[in-house]
């Protein structure tokens, strides 16, 4: 059972995570879903504090009215990756894979936002033909 769950997840993770794919990576190799289930929560530590150390850098190039922007945007966007997560979670909800399927989630939901936000701070001007 942990096998067959180990490859469905193996399947789930490498459809949308590139940061910290080799932490998952690593995860979906363990044997009893307590395991997975920590690594998984490890792994989503690791790439909060990646967004983290982004939107801070990112914060300190904007002015003062882009930052309010900034801040009110991510806080919607935090709220949206919770919600959005539990829902995709909810399946396996009150199951022993829910915490490892919430957090794939988490990592892939913040991954993608990690690279929204490193791409804005790229086109900080707006001329770069890849903004337009």
């Amino acid at each position: 059972m942990v096998k067959n769950i180990r490859y469905l997840m193996a399947g789930i993770l490498l459809v949308g995570s590139t940061l910290s794919y080799a932490n998952m990576d690593k995860c979906i190799k363990l044997n009893s879903q307590t395991e997975l289930n920590k690594c998984a929560t490890q792994s989503l530590s690791i790439v909060e504090g990646q967004i983290g150390r982004v939107y801070q850098k990112y914060l300190k190039e904007l002015n003062d009215r882009e930052q309010n922007q900034l801040r009110e945007s991510q806080r919607l966007w935090v709220q949206f990756k919770e919600k959005d997560c539990a829902f995709e979670a909810s399946p396996v909800k009150g199951g022993s894979m829910h915490s490892y399927v919430l957090s794939a989630c988490l990592i892939d939901r913040t991954e993608k936002r990690i690279t929204e936000l490193e791409n804005m701070m790229n086109c900080s001007n707006g001329t770069e033909p890849s903004c337009l």
